[in-house]
């Protein structure tokens, strides 16, 4: 048992150190996290939400103009598209016809909607068809069914 004991006494101021720099560098972390929440309120202080994506998603559509919102298209190796900040311009039927504007050129969509198609409206809430109107924008994923003046999708995920 002494053997234990005249072990252990030299390793002691070691773990007295360790443990205050822990204790340093978890005051100090906590200080810049207080720091980068008071910077935050300060630049959205009317801006009071419960989440951060609805904060991102706020404050997007407030600094984003119609006309410069973000427009992507995505087509994979695989067939599988991705399109988001389309427009669109009219629901008929299963049918989501949506365009996107680059200057002077028009690239038109059509998504066909199936039975397994999950909708998805602001905030997240699971929505349907119906849910979609022309003048709405919306993000796009599906399987490219046909490529041309205007495109097929067939649609899994629709979100407003």
């Amino acid at each position: 048992m002494p053997a234990l004991y005249t072990f252990y006494p030299p390793y002691k101021p070691l773990t007295v150190a360790a443990l205050v720099s822990g204790l340093l560098l978890f005051v100090v972390g906590g200080f810049a996290l207080y720091q980068a929440h008071a910077d935050l309120t300060g630049v959205l202080p009317a801006l009071q939400v419960n989440s951060a994506s609805a904060a991102v998603a706020a404050l997007s559509a407030e600094t984003a103009p119609e006309e410069d919102r973000m427009q992507e298209v995505h087509i994979a190796n695989n067939g599988l598209v991705l399109l988001r900040g389309v427009r669109v311009t009219s629901v008929s039927g299963g049918e989501i016809l949506v365009v996107m504007t680059f200057g002077e050129s028009d690239l038109k969509w059509t998504v066909h909607t199936k039975r397994g198609t999950e909708y998805f409206i602001g905030g997240g809430e699971k929505g349907t068809l119906a849910d979609i109107a022309a003048g709405d924008i919306l993000s796009v994923t599906g399987m490219l069914v046909k490529v041309g003046e205007e495109s097929v999708i067939e649609a899994n995920y629709v979100r407003e």
